[in-house]
C-alpha cells in the first residue's frame, strides 16, 4: 500500500540523513539533499508540519552555500511556502512565494524549470486552498514554460494540464474541464508520450484531487472527492 511504501521510504531517508550529518556535518549540501528527500516523503504523507521543519533547515543550508538571491534558495523557499500554506497560514505562505518568485525571475531565464516549478507550486497550493481563480493563471504560465522547455509529453506538462483541469472544475466550468480531461486522457493513452509520465504526474499531486470525479461522476464542485492520505 501507499502507506507502507512511504513509511519504508521515511525510514530509509531518516537513516541516510543521520549518516550524512554525522559524516559530513550539518551544513553539507548532501545533508540538504537528504532533507529534501525526506520532506518530499512527508508531503506525500500530508505531514505538512514535519516537512516544514525540514525545508527550513534545507533553506538555511542553501543560504550558507549560495548566499542571497540564488535560484536554489528560491526553489526551497517556495517549497517551504507550499507546506506553510497547506497548514492554513495563507499570508505567510503568500509572502514567501512572492519573494521566491521575485528572486527566481531575477536570477534565472524566463523559461527556467526552477521558476516554472515555483509558479506551479504556488498554483497547486491555491487550488488546495480552494482559490482556483488565483491559481489558474499561475498554473497556465508554469505549464507553458515547461512545454517550451521540455515539449508536450514531459511529466511536468502533464501534471500542469491535470491541475488546470482541476482548477476549471473547481470553478464549475464543466465544459472547459471536460475538454482538458479529454486531452489529458488522450495523452496518457499515447504510447509515445507515455502512461508512465501520467502516472508520475498524478502521484505527484499531494492532495489527490480528482477532477474526473467532479466532471464525469457528478460530484459536487465545491466539495471535492478525496482519497485518504497516501501514507
Amino acid at each position: 500500500t501507499y502507506v507502507d511504501r512511504f513509511r519504508e521510504a521515511e525510514a530509509v531517508h531518516l537513516r541516510t540523513l543521520a549518516m550524512r550529518r554525522e559524516l559530513l556535518g550539518p551544513d553539507h549540501l548532501a545533508v540538504s539533499s537528504s532533507l529534501h528527500n525526506l520532506a518530499a516523503t512527508y508531503l506525500n504523507m500530508q505531514r505538512w508540519a514535519d516537512a516544514e521543519v525540514l525545508y527550513r533547515d534545507a533553506l538555511r543550508i542553501s543560504e550558507v552555500h549560495y548566499g542571497p538571491g540564488h535560484g536554489d534558495n528560491a526553489s526551497t523557499q517556495s517549497q517551504l511556502a507550499y507546506v506553510i500554506g497547506r497548514q492554513g497560514r495563507a499570508a505567510e505562505a503568500r509572502a514567501l512565494h512572492e519573494d521566491a518568485e521575485t528572486t527566481a525571475r531575477r536570477a534565472l531565464d524566463a523559461t527556467h524549470p526552477v521558476l516554472a516549478g515555483i509558479l506551479m507550486r504556488r498554483g497547486e497550493m491555491l487550488v488546495a486552498m480552494d482559490r482556483p481563480a488565483e491559481a489558474l493563471p499561475l498554473l497556465r504560465e508554469a505549464t507553458a514554460m515547461f512545454r517550451a522547455r521540455f515539449g508536450p509529453g514531459h511529466r511536468s506538462v502533464i501534471r500542469g494540464e491535470f491541475r488546470i483541469a482541476t482548477g476549471e472544475a473547481r470553478l464549475a466550468r464543466r465544459t472547459e474541464a471536460e475538454s482538458l480531461l479529454q486531452q489529458f486522457d488522450a495523452r496518457c493513452a499515447s504510447a509515445d508520450e507515455g502512461a508512465e509520465a501520467c502516472r508520475d504526474a498524478l502521484q505527484d499531486t499531494h492532495d489527490r484531487l480528482q477532477p474526473h470525479a467532479y466532471v464525469r461522476l457528478g460530484g459536487s464542485i465545491g466539495t471535492p472527492r478525496r482519497e485518504g492520505p497516501r501514507g
